[in-house]
């Protein structure tokens, strides 16, 4: 699955890459359907308008500024891919729990 945006800051899942529209959208991410989903769900910010859609944080706080929007942007994109990566490799859950590397 390919996670995507719009300027506007809604973000789009698109299952192949040939689903994803052409012009205006930028790439986020891509990862299997259940991780992307629960990545958005939890790191995107939820429509007040029909609690069903996802937008990037920051970028309707962006307005018109294209810098500030392209910024908010690329760092939702590292969170998002942050997210994505600790959801495939479960928790870091480290020497506090008494894991210990190998």
């Amino acid at each position: 699955m390919i996670v995507y945006c719009y300027r506007s800051g809604h973000i789009g899942f698109a299952k192949y890459k040939r689903q994803v529209p052409d012009g205006g959208v930028i790439p986020l991410a891509s990862g299997s359907i259940k991780h992307c989903i629960k990545a958005v769900a939890q790191t995107a910010r939820l429509s007040r308008v029909d609690n069903k859609t996802f937008f990037v944080p920051g970028i309707p706080e962006a307005g018109c500024d294209n810098e500030k929007a392209l910024e908010a942007t690329g760092e939702y994109a590292v969170t998002l891919r942050d997210r994505l990566a600790s959801l495939r490799n479960g928790p870091d859950l480290g020497p506090r729990y008494g894991v210990v590397a190998a």
